[in-house]
């Protein structure tokens, strides 16, 4: 029974990502029919991160507290947003559509972690790190069909089919029950702990390396290797395969050790380390570092998720909802700064570098919480 409910979370945590991942596929003929240009579709996507992080405590708290049917409101949420959007002819009308989605999936990942774990008595992080293949799973999906299929459809469609998977999930989630355990601890002592507020800093740390890799990988591989647009997506492609693999396989060593946070502290130290040996690389064995950076640099999710998920029972979602809200800022900053460095530096030995510090502080903070 458990795997089922991996496999709703999983299915619920889609929709916000690949609205995120599509709107790069799909930014071209979006910016073609509200006549924008690049700055107006940052301008755009920024209204999804808004209304995400800033929704990510108060709605993850309505979840503990008032259970799953919370989200089965966001899904509807979710879906009338995809609807504004997919409909917008303008910079304002597409921003709003944005916000909405974002607010209304803010909870989204935090109630499919609390799904789980309350569910998962054994291999609990073995669970978690299938439930977070989802990341890397649904970068490969938008990569493989989005192209092809904007070649016959047009972007507008592939909102409205989020908007339609979006409610045909609120069916399941009105039936599950959350559970009704009394807390561990009032909401307020969760929220003023500092322990919380340091394994957050550990997943912005984290997510630092991840999203600085991830991010520009593409790029890097074309312009400092020179490797074809074809070679470079292959490498990418292998880079999201050996994630998809790492946040179970992670997950199980935890839990078969039981050593979660050292389990987590070990894989982002080696994540740190081959980040900085990333550009030292010969050009014939990329695909292999780009293996091991693709596998650390999400090896470390599920024992960490886990750790904080577990945090204070009861309050599984809030929990998550405040590292989620610290981490999701590293996906605004680190971007700007990997490009700025590109941009006016093309210094990718220091790129990779201060691509590094992220995962470094996110060990040294974690291993400070003994």
């Amino acid at each position: 029974m458990k795997w089922i409910y991996v496999a709703l979370g999983w299915a619920v945590i889609f929709p916000e990502l690949f609205i995120r991942l599509a709107y790069g596929i799909t930014l071209k003929p979006f910016l073609d029919t509200i006549g924008g240009n690049y700055l107006v579709g940052g301008a755009v996507l920024a209204g999804f991160y808004v209304g995400y992080m800033g929704g990510n405590i108060p709605f993850s708290y309505l979840v503990d507290s008032r259970g799953y049917r919370v989200v089965a409101g966001e899904m509807v949420g979710t879906a009338l947003g995809a609807i504004l959007f997919s409909a917008s002819k303008n910079a304002l009308e597409a921003g709003t559509g944005m916000f909405v989605m974002g607010l209304a999936s803010a909870a989204t990942y935090t109630a499919s972690m609390k799904l789980v774990v309350e569910h998962s008595n054994k291999y609990k992080s073995v669970a978690v790190g299938l439930l977070e293949t989802a990341g890397p799973g649904v970068v490969l999906i938008s990569g493989a069909v989005l192209p092809s299929t904007l070649s016959f459809t047009s972007w507008q469609n592939v909102y409205l089919t989020v908007a339609a998977i979006s409610m045909v999930l609120c069916v399941p989630l009105l039936l599950i029950h959350a559970s009704r355990k009394k807390p561990e601890s009032s909401t307020k002592s969760l929220l003023l702990s500092g322990r919380l507020w340091s394994l957050s800093a550990v997943r912005f740390f984290g997510l630092w390396g991840l999203w600085g890799a991830s991010t520009w990988l593409y790029s890097v591989l074309r312009l400092y290797y020179g490797f074809s647009p074809i070679q470079a997506g292959e490498d990418v492609t292998l880079f999201g395969v050996l994630g998809v693999l790492a946040v179970p396989a992670s997950g199980l060593l935890s839990d078969l050790l039981r050593e979660r946070r050292k389990v987590a502290m070990l894989t982002l130290i080696l994540f740190f380390s081959s980040l900085l040996l990333f550009p030292l690389t010969p050009r014939d064995f990329v695909w292999l570092t780009v293996s091991i950076l693709g596998f650390l640099a999400f090896a470390y999710r599920s024992p960490l998720d886990t750790i904080i998920a577990e945090y204070r029972k009861g309050l599984t979602a809030t929990s998550m909802g405040v590292a989620n809200t610290v981490s999701q800022a590293s996906q605004i900053v680190v971007p700007i700064m990997v490009g700025a460095v590109l941009t006016f530096l093309g210094n990718y030995v220091l790129l990779f570098t201060i691509i590094s510090i992220g995962p470094g502080l996110a060990a040294l903070t974690l291993w400070r919480l003994r």
